[in-house]
């Protein structure tokens, strides 16, 4: 829920009119504690700006620092890395994104590493939310994978 409320925040206070986004997981498994990546854009035109720093560092600060909503999380398979699709439909729900394997990685998703996304998201996930058309050649691949997933799998265009 940290990062749902760190987008909405980020969203709120935008006066540069930058783009906020929230990538697919891409930093682990390899963590022992909850932890989630706030990053400043994606390359060395971003990172150096004090502007941009001082914003993250200002919202990081106000969401860790105050109670953050309860809600419900997902695991989000499928779609673009920065998952535009997720981010427009779970906006305005009380579900946020918690791990995510975008297309381009799905086929070296195993039921393990599945599995591991479930069991590190913290809320445990509602359900398995799949990006079906963004799954592309892939959805062979998830209909064996999900087969006997411990949560509910639906489709992000049938979800409400």
């Amino acid at each position: 829920m940290y990062v749902k409320a760190l987008l909405k925040e980020l969203e709120e206070t935008n006066t540069g009119n930058y783009d906020i986004a929230q990538e697919a997981t891409h930093h682990g498994p390899y963590l022992d504690k909850p932890a989630f990546f706030a990053e400043i854009g994606s390359n060395e035109e971003h990172w150096p700006n004090p502007e941009l720093g001082r914003t993250m560092a200002e919202t990081l600060l106000k969401i860790l620092t105050n109670p953050v909503r309860e809600g419900k999380t997902i695991v989000a398979l499928g779609g673009p890395h920065y998952l535009p699709n997720f981010t427009a439909k779970l906006e305005h729900t009380e579900y946020a994104v918690g791990h995510a394997c975008p297309k381009h990685s799905i086929s070296g998703l195993t039921k393990e590493l599945l599995q591991q996304a479930i069991d590190r998201t913290i809320p445990r996930p509602e359900m398995v939310l799949l990006d079906w058309k963004g799954l592309g050649p892939n959805k062979d691949l998830i209909r064996k994978l999900t087969e006997a997933c411990p949560v509910p799998v639906e489709r992000l265009e049938r979800f409400r």
